[in-house]
């Protein structure tokens, strides 16, 4: 977690990192949250995003 902090400060994104339920949790401001997405994706963090079906099965 402290290198990803390091990586978005070096975008000049500001973030926090809380412990929740005993797992580290990132929180990154909204307007902050696709450059910071952009940048987790390009250093290899795995992120589950909601998929929404246009045609359900």
């Amino acid at each position: 977690m402290k290198r990803l902090n390091q990586s978005l400060q070096e975008m000049q994104v500001n973030c926090s990192v809380v412990e929740l339920d005993g797992e580290p949790c990132l929180f990154v401001h909204l307007e902050d949250e696709s450059a910071a997405m952009c940048r987790l994706k390009n250093v290899g963090v795995a992120i589950a995003e909601p998929i929404i079906a246009q045609y359900p099965f």
